[in-house]
């Protein structure tokens, strides 16, 4: 079960980040590039 919390604040700090990024590129980065991010 900790493993499982680990997973998902890690997830949540990846999609934190892409969320400030995305803000940071006005949006223009298309969807491919932010899955390869992931």
């Amino acid at each position: 079960m900790l493993n499982m919390n680990v997973e998902k604040k890690e997830i949540g700090a990846k999609l934190e980040y892409l969320k400030n990024f995305w803000i940071e590129q006005d949006f223009k980065p298309s969807k491919l590039e932010l899955l390869e991010k992931l």
